[in-house]
This record gives C-alpha cells, structure tokens and sequence, in this order.
C-alpha cells in the first residue's frame, strides 16, 4: 500500500499554524506528519522563527489519536544515541505507540558552527550514525544496554518505559550516499528516505542501494522505502503556475548556499492540476517508493491538503485495495 505524509511548515510560522495543519492532515486521511531537525531554517533567511523539532511532536501527539510522527530526519550530532532513545521511547507513549524515528549524519554546516557544534568530515559523521542505530536500538529491546564504539561507549544503560511499538519503533535513515551511507542504511535501518529524485534517478539509487542489501544479507523489501517530494497542485494549470510562481518569489534574493537545494527541490517538484499528480506519482510507485514525504510549500493555507487529499490519494487507495499499487 502506498502512503502519503506530509512534512509539516516549521519556517516563519507560529505554533497555531504547525497544530492546525497537523489536525487537518489526520482529519484528511493522510498517514504520517513530518517535522525536520532543524534550529534555524536551511536556505532561507536564518532569523525566521523555527520551530523545535522534538518538543513540537510531543505537542501534535496530544492533539491527534491516529497518523504517524516522524523526525525527517534527527542528526545524530545533536544529541548523544541515549538521550534520543530516551526521548524516543517517551514520544512513543505520548503518543499510543505513533513514533517514527527518521535518523541522519547531519548535513547542515552553517547550522553545526552558529550553535558551536563541532562538524566531523563526512566519513565519521556517517560512522556516528551507524553507532548511534546500534546504541538506540539496544536501548529499546534490550533490559540494558551496553556498547563499544569507535566514537560511543555505554554502560548499564536504561531505557525505562520500552517504547509502546514492539520489538521498537521503525528507524528510518536519511541519506542516498552512494559509497557510505547506503550501506550503514542496508545494514542497520528499518525504512530509507531521501529526496529530490526523479523517477529514474531513484531508480538508479534503489539499484545501489540493492546491491549493498545483498552483500549484507538483508532482503531489500524488508526495509521501507520513502521518497521527499515537493508538490504544487490547483485545479488548473494556471493555479499551479502560481502557486510555483509565488513560491520562487519567496527564495528571491536568496544568496545562501542551501538556497540551491531549494531550488533543487523545485525542479524535481510533481506539479500539476490532480490527474497529473496522480500520473506523476504513479512513476515513482512503479519505480519502488512506498511512502511519500510531501512539502506543500502553501500547507499552511490548508487548500492543497485538501485537494490532494481528496483528489490524489484516493486514486493509489482504490489501486492497492485492487491488488495495485
């Protein structure tokens, strides 16, 4: 079955926003809401108001009963593998048992040296992040929790309450390097997300990806597969062109380096009136993904929820309970 998510605003808004939206999207019939990991926001003016990622879902899980929660993706760097396995097994009884840990290496170097954190070379941040799976999914399954790494050493460690999800909650990784990160994503995790691919780029991805899944020994459809997509939706073309329009002059003037991968973002975006994002979307399901992370970047307006929600999923609901999809 596929599954739709929505990345929730975090940039410039205020908390009604992020809960009115979050309410929205469950009531819609969407499966998972998203926040990202971030202190400041990537690509955008840095002073704007962001929204903490951890402390946000502990709210949104009182204020709904059924959809999925998920960090897109928590940085390893942050916060030492205990303290989010901690924070993890709290937010999965906050919540009835609705956490998915999204988990990634980090990658935003601005962010790493405005709030002093040192910034290790690619490699060893990729090597953390391998660790610190292994750590938090000892904490969770096991009475205690001990553990011997390269970078992190545990000892009599407790994790009381275990998370609600048995044996744990999913732990997703973040990332598509071709020659680290697939890998420790093939070894260690239970889902992959990544983003900004077109249909054949994430087929040439997903064949990596397989080959790491057999020199390991795990069958690649034992891992979820998740793809970040951008979307601009509306009735007619014309809506959608501005709503695309409107967007690109939000990033105007930008001069930051993160501004490109917006921009990035942008071109691999499935835009279209809801038959188009409906035939766009179907590409990629055929290519393998399972759950789509969606950015609407006028979420906030609450519109093109609605209209996907209303137009579009039903379309992959309808095939999958046909045996499609």
């Amino acid at each position: 079955m596929v599954r739709f998510g929505v990345v929730l605003p975090q940039y410039g808004v205020d908390y009604g926003t992020v809960r009115e939206v979050a309410i929205e999207c469950e009531r819609l019939g969407f499966d998972s809401l998203w926040l990202e990991d971030h202190f400041m926001p990537w690509g955008l003016q840095p002073k704007l108001p962001t929204l903490e990622c951890w402390t946000t879902l502990a709210s949104l899980a009182m204020v709904t009963s059924r959809i999925r929660l998920g960090t897109l993706c928590t940085c390893t760097s942050y916060r030492y593998p205990t303290l989010v396995a901690k924070m993890g097994a709290t937010l999965d009884h906050i919540s009835g048992g609705r956490l998915i840990l999204g988990i990634g290496a980090g990658w935003f170097e601005e962010e790493y040296s405005a709030y002093g954190i040192p910034f290790p070379p690619p490699r060893e941040r990729v090597r953390r992040l391998r660790e610190a799976v292994q750590i938090i999914r000892k904490m969770w399954t096991s009475d205690k929790a001990d553990y011997q790494g390269r970078y992190y050493r545990v000892r009599d460690a407790y994790c009381n309450p275990k998370p609600v999800q048995k044996p744990h909650p999913p732990i997703w990784i973040g990332g598509g390097g071709e020659r680290l990160m697939l890998r420790v994503v093939a070894e260690v995790a239970d889902g992959w997300n990544w983003g900004a691919l077109t249909p054949e780029g994430y087929k040439r991805k997903l064949e990596v990806f397989e080959a790491f899944c057999r020199q390991v020994g795990r069958e690649p459809g034992s891992i979820e597969r998740s793809l970040e997509l951008f979307v601009f939706i509306d009735t007619s073309q014309a809506g959608v062109s501005r709503r695309v329009d409107e967007y690109v002059a939000s990033l105007a003037g930008g001069d930051r380096p993160q501004h490109l991968l917006r921009q990035f973002y942008l071109q691999t975006a499935v835009k279209g009136t809801p038959e188009q994002c409906v035939d766009a979307l179907k590409q990629y399901v055929e290519a393998g993904v399972q759950h789509f992370t969606l950015v609407f970047p006028d979420a906030g307006g609450l519109e093109s929820l609605r209209l996907f929600a209303r137009e579009v999923i039903p379309a992959f609901k309808a095939s999958s309970q046909g045996g499609g999809g």
